[in-house]
């Protein structure tokens, strides 16, 4: 019997950093930070769109990016040809619906290839950065949204995005609640110290996003099966939040309006045999827009899922209008801000055709070898909460996903590149 030890060589020359790429790399970095940190709000609006500061900090990196880019040192691992894949699904469906769609499908379509484009950013600054200062950056990032917390709550900051009428829950950078649920537990992931994680946790449920935080349970319960940190990272927080709100606003709250899954399940059948099949996307409109209380009880049950089960029929009943509907669905964007479940939204936007993308989308980034652990613990996060929240198309969580996918493999081809296996091979 004989050990046998392979050498790692070094494959090249170490090269002295230039100070332009170190410079380069740095601002990247910083405007990467800035992006995650800048509020979602419109500087420049037209229509019911517009320009974000968030936009513009993307504007500020891409000269920075693509100075200097070589394409060749970042082959793309398999997620992200899946990811095209999808993109070209999305593509395909605004075109053919672009004569009642409009523009709208090819906006939405070019808003995902927008977010992808941190994913080559963070791959670009990742040899120069190394993880400890990457997570450190994250921390920060932790205290900015705590301090933003303590200033929504105290009313010297005021609530952006759709839910600035609803006070009881917290929406900070976002645009609501549970794209805010989603960023707290993507940093709170990567975040390296323990006050951080409690205070995302802390985030996480101020948000009063149900699902989330059943989906961060269960996805620290999978990475770490053997502790239970996260239950007691959430003791404190929890403890804070029932004492703020006390029994009465506990009792109210939307912890205590959850249905149950069979029930769910039964609501929804009984729906989509009852709604009419749409023709248009002018009688989809009509019956939520105008037809949503006289055709949803919201005495009846959880009241935000009697919506979802109301929308996700007429969805679901759609697609048998005719053959291009089911092949290729209405669009991106057909159904408006808000579906309430990205799966349906996929489906209906997308078709049968979009709907097997988007999930092989899903598999590789949540199972392929090359998709980074804190991508893949941060993507099954997104996954789970995509059951009843539109959140793969929500910028903050879509850009900084791939934001820690782009620096982690970014990392590794450097690792790749620096070392490989020698080919001799020491016997004892």
């Amino acid at each position: 019997m004989h050990d046998e030890t392979i050498v790692l060589t070094q494959s090249a020359p170490l090269k002295m950093h230039s100070p332009g790429q170190i410079r380069r790399s740095t601002f990247l970095f910083y405007l990467t930070i800035a992006f995650i940190i800048a509020p979602k709000v419109n500087l420049i609006s037209f229509g019911a769109s517009g320009l974000r500061v968030e936009d513009f900090v993307l504007f500020a990196a891409l000269p920075a990016l693509f100075w200097r880019y070589q394409s060749r040192a970042h082959p793309f691992p398999i997620y992200v040809w899946a990811f095209f894949l999808f993109l070209i699904t999305s593509f395909v469906s605004a075109v053919v619906n672009l004569n009642e769609l409009g523009l709208i499908g090819l906006v939405f379509t070019g808003r995902q290839l927008q977010y992808f484009l941190w994913f080559l950013i963070a791959a670009e600054f990742a040899p120069f950065v190394f993880e400890a200062r990457f997570r450190r950056a994250f921390g920060g990032i932790a205290l900015v949204l705590l301090l933003w917390w303590i200033g929504e709550a105290a009313h010297i900051i005021p609530k952006i995005g759709r839910f600035t009428v609803v006070d009881d829950r917290i929406t900070l950078n976002t645009s609501g609640p549970y794209e805010t649920a989603i960023l707290a537990v993507l940093i709170l992931i990567v975040a390296p110290k323990t006050w951080q994680k409690i205070a995302m946790a802390g985030v996480l449920l101020a948000t009063q996003s149900r699902v989330t935080l059943v989906a961060a349970l269960a996805v620290w319960q999978l990475a770490y099966p053997s502790k239970n940190t996260l239950v007691i990272l959430l003791l404190a927080p929890l403890v804070l939040l029932l004492v703020s709100m006390g029994p009465q606003g506990l009792s109210d709250s939307r912890f205590n309006q959850t249905q149950s899954v069979s029930s769910m399940a039964e609501d929804l059948f009984k729906r989509v045999d009852e709604v009419p099949q749409i023709t248009s996307l002018s009688e989809f409109r009509a019956m939520v827009d105008d037809g949503l209380r006289s055709n949803v009880d919201f005495s009846v049950g959880d009241a935000s899922f009697q919506v979802r089960a109301y929308k996700w029929a007429l969805i679901i009943k759609s697609l048998g209008a005719d053959t291009k509907h089911f092949l290729l669905g209405w669009g991106p964007g057909a159904w408006g801000l808000a579906v309430d479940g990205h799966y349906i939204r996929f489906l209906g936007e997308g078709g049968v055709i979009g709907f097997a993308a988007a999930l092989f989308f899903f598999w590789t980034s949540l199972f392929s070898r090359d998709a980074p652990r804190l991508y893949r613990l941060g993507f099954l996060t997104m996954a789970l909460s995509c059951i009843f929240i539109d959140a793969a198309v929500a910028s903050k969580v879509s850009s900084t996903l791939w934001i820690i996918a782009g620096y982690y493999h970014g990392r590794r081809l450097h690792r790749q590149h620096i070392f490989k296996p020698s080919s001799k091979v020491l016997t004892a």
